[in-house]
Order: C-alpha cells, then structure tokens, then sequence
C-alpha cells in the first residue's frame, strides 16, 4: 500500500523516502496556515536586497547562494550570515566563539574577519570577483554609522524584519552550514534543501515558513 500524504496527496516515492517524515511536517503547516507555492525568495517590499535571485534553495545546492548579487548585498548577507550564527550557536549549541559579541567583546570585528577567512577556505562559496579590497569593504561596511551591524547581536526574527522575508533565516543558516561544515545543533541542513529545490519546482507545495529543524 502507497504511504500518501493526506495534505496533498503526495507519495513517499514523489518525495523521497528520506524526506517523507519532513514533508508531512511541512504539508501540515501550510495548511494549517493557509501558505501558498512560491518559486522565489518569498521577497516582501521592504526586504533591503538591490537584486532579487530565482531559486535560492537551488542555489544553495549548486553553492552559488552569493553569486550575481549587487556588492552591497553580498555585504549585507555576510555580516548578517555570521551575526545569526552566533546567536543561533549561543542559544542552540549553548556555544560561545572568540572575538564574538557573545564572548563579551565590545564589536564583533575580529570574529567577523574570522569567519569571513573560513568563507574564503570554501572554493566557490564567495562571487568570482572576491578580493581583499572587497574584504576591507565589507568589514568597513558592518562599522559604519548609521547601523554599525558589527557593534550589534541579530536572531532570527532580526533577520526577517530586516529583510522581509521569513525564508531568509533559514537560508542564512543553510549557508552558514556550506562555510562551518556542521549546522546548528548538528542538524543536516541537505534534506531541507532538497526539499525546498522541489517546491521551487512546482513539485511539492511551498511555505515561506521557517520549515528547517532550526528553531
């Protein structure tokens, strides 16, 4: 007898066995909240990104989640990339890294340089046209006035008021998992982008929800 899903008729076999049990969790919650199929980044009108990209989730796959944006996006993104790792490990993992605002530094410079050397020890994580001036510029970027990002914590309802997007999160930590090998609380983040790959597709239905094991 076929395992169906009783949300939306799926099968285990249209979505993958090992995703069978994170499916039915999705499909509940959208019809519980009446969430409908997108195949964007669920972009909201105030999300501050200059360009908006097709497909996250599939370019979360192909690890070019930060390729062919604007360079004051890819700033954006990398300061608040690392600014909700450290809140999440603090809460999650009950984790606290060096240089970090969570250590009782004054800024999080130090630590943000530290991670961005990891992103950069990941070939093919940062845009082609990386360099160490485009390093010098972001750090300046998350000091500058009138924001000064770096001088500030940012968890995950941070994120979505910033951005106006609540997949936003949960893209971040996707990523945040390509450059530190390991997801927050030792979740495997790869079933929930195979997931969401499908409802880019069309293949399953989509939420805008924080759907990944993160909280």
């Amino acid at each position: 007898m076929t395992d169906k899903c009783v949300k939306c008729s799926k099968t285990a076999v249209d979505v993958g066995a090992p995703l069978k049990k994170i499916h039915k969790k999705v499909c509940a919650t959208n019809a519980n909240t009446g969430a409908t199929f997108t195949t964007s980044s669920a972009r909201n009108e105030g999300e501050p990104l200059e360009v908006l990209i097709e497909k996250p989730f599939h370019r979360l796959n192909d690890r070019t989640w930060l390729h062919n944006r604007s360079e004051k996006d890819v700033q954006k993104l990398l300061i608040d990339i690392y600014r909700l790792r450290m809140d999440d490990i603090f809460k999650f993992d009950h984790m606290v890294e060096n240089d970090s605002l969570y250590s009782g530094a004054r800024d999080g410079t130090n630590g943000f340089k530290n991670f961005l050397s990891l992103v950069e020890g990941k070939a093919g994580l940062l845009p082609a046209d990386w360099s160490a001036e485009k390093k010098e510029a972001v750090i300046a970027f998350g000091q500058a006035e009138p924001e000064k990002l770096l001088f500030h914590k940012a968890d995950k309802e941070t994120i979505i008021n910033r951005y106006g997007n609540a997949q936003m999160p949960m893209q971040m930590r996707l990523f945040g998992e390509q450059v530190y090998g390991r997801g927050v609380g030792g979740q495997a983040g790869a079933p929930i982008i195979q997931l969401q790959m499908q409802t880019e597709t069309g293949a399953l239905y989509g939420s805008t929800i924080n759907i990944n094991p993160y909280r």
